[in-house]
């Protein structure tokens, strides 16, 4: 269960770390000069028309310019344009997108400035430029951080469970559900799965290091894929358990299942590429990855390739 104190804690880094990254707060220090000239905003990612209508916001001066971003991901702007496009496989809509950004600083003169970059200090950087897409073979545990976030998921119904069936959660009348065989044998079966899919997280993230064994490699898909996918069995098990009043939205089970689904669809390690990276691991040698066969937008882009000392997949 989880403590009063723990709770404040783990609100308190989250609330810390979103502040953090909020552009209206990381992009304060660093503005430059208004220009003689015009004031040209470009810009693609995710967070671009985010970090575009923060930077309308701090800007005192004319400003125009276009951003890309991946679709369901705009954000209200006043003179920058957001459009939107297929992420990460490119469309029809991207490629015209990339036609506007080229032409949105055509014509520039020397008085003009252009806003393409995040500027981060020297200082302010996690590790130097150019290392991060290098990591991903050479740390794979780095892609599963998101994780721990759903182990608490899965704890967290769990938790909720034991709570409502002994007629304890604030709010509700202290009647105890415990004499029902059938919910017993539910938390029953919760809790082993709760217990195996801890201990093969546990142990993938103990060993976790730079150039992994492929046998270390594959804990770490597993543990990936079976934290995303037991949260979610977690969370529906514990539905089916405390019944109909548990999904009242003044309750977190409902926020708890429909979180328990985000996990397996966040890239770049879903609970599909975690299927077709194990399976190909598996079957195929290192030398034989890339003529492995796959879908047709299946790039295989995060897939571990290194060697890191060959062991057996078995448990070491």
């Amino acid at each position: 269960m989880i403590r009063p104190d723990d709770r404040k804690l783990l609100t308190d880094m989250f609330d810390a770390a979103v502040k953090a990254a909020d552009p209206l707060e990381a992009m304060k220090p660093y503005l430059p000069d208004v220009p003689k000239g015009r004031t040209i905003v470009i810009g693609a990612g995710k967070g671009a028309a985010q970090m575009a209508a923060a930077f309308e916001t701090l800007w005192t001066a004319p400003l125009e310019g276009v951003v890309v971003t991946r679709y369901g991901y705009a954000a209200p702007t006043k003179t920058v344009r957001v459009l939107e496009a297929s992420h990460p496989v490119p469309d029809e809509a991207g490629l015209s997108a990339a036609a506007e950004l080229e032409d949105a600083v055509s014509g520039l003169t020397a008085d003009d400035l252009v806003l393409k970059d995040v500027f981060v200090t020297e200082d302010d950087l996690l590790m130097p430029r150019g290392i991060f897409i290098k990591t991903m073979p050479h740390w794979p545990h780095m892609m599963a951080t998101l994780s721990p976030t759903y182990m608490g998921v899965a704890q967290s119904a769990y938790d909720f469970t034991v709570q409502y069936l002994r007629g304890e959660t604030p709010g509700l009348p202290p009647i105890d559900r415990r004499q029902f065989t059938t919910k017993r044998l539910a938390v029953g079966q919760m809790y082993q799965r709760l217990a195996g899919i801890r201990a093969l997280w546990w142990q993938a993230f103990m060993e976790a290091q730079g150039f992994p064994t492929k046998a270390q490699v594959m804990r770490i898909y597993a543990a990936q894929y079976n934290v995303m996918e037991g949260a979610q069995e977690l969370a529906a098990l514990a539905i089916r358990t405390c019944g109909g009043q548990s999904m009242l939205k003044s309750l977190p089970l409902e926020r708890i299942y429909r979180d328990s689904r985000c996990g397996a669809l966040m890239l770049p390690y879903t609970s599909e590429i975690m299927e077709d990276y194990m399976s190909v691991l598996a079957l195929y040698d290192l030398d034989e990855l890339d003529g492995a066969p796959s879908d047709e937008h299946g790039a295989r882009t995060s897939l571990w390739r290194g060697d890191g000392g060959e062991q057996p997949l078995a448990a070491e």
